[in-house]
């Protein structure tokens, strides 16, 4: 085959693959949330989690350190905050605590969505199905799906079809 035919393939696989999903196939979001966050995503978090900030305070005499990813959860096709601690206070053994910050006119909700624990550096992938109007979450190759229940998300057993 010549390098057109190959280029001219390519498309056709796609648009294959699409229509072997249901034809309304995305690319799943995957991010790792490590990034240093800015001043307003730690007033946004400061905000949404004064407990958290108060115990580090006056247990450790600093604020909790944390990395930031953003990614849209609810489709409504704005960034959420994703936040994971990676302070002493907030890690067991080998998990850190994470939460999600939803987008919202002027920042971030003041209302935080408690997130599985997992380990720094971990990748979060955000999944094309949904559940009470947010994605399914994925963390690297785990065996569990995380739905979202309307008020929390829960862990699942990964089904062949999701």
């Amino acid at each position: 085959m010549s390098s057109c035919q190959y280029r001219c393939l390519a498309p056709a696989l796609t648009l294959c693959t699409m229509l072997a999903m249901g034809g309304t196939a995305r690319a799943a979001k995957t991010i790792t949330p490590d990034a240093p966050p800015t001043a307003a995503e730690i007033a946004a978090a400061r905000r949404a989690l004064p407990g958290d900030f108060k115990d580090a305070e006056r247990i450790e005499h600093h604020p909790p350190t944390f990395t930031v990813g953003l990614v849209d959860l609810n489709g409504d096709g704005k960034a959420d905050l994703i936040i994971h601690f990676d302070d002493p206070l907030e890690c067991g053994m080998q998990d850190c605590s994470a939460y999600a910050l939803l987008a919202v006119p002027g920042g971030y909700s003041t209302h935080a969505i408690t997130l599985a624990l997992f380990p720094p550096h971990t990748t979060m992938t955000v999944l094309d199905s949904i559940h009470h109007g947010m994605h399914d979450l994925r963390y690297d190759h785990s065996t569990y799906v995380f739905r979202w229940t309307g008020t929390a998300y829960q862990g699942l057993a990964r089904q062949s079809r999701e």
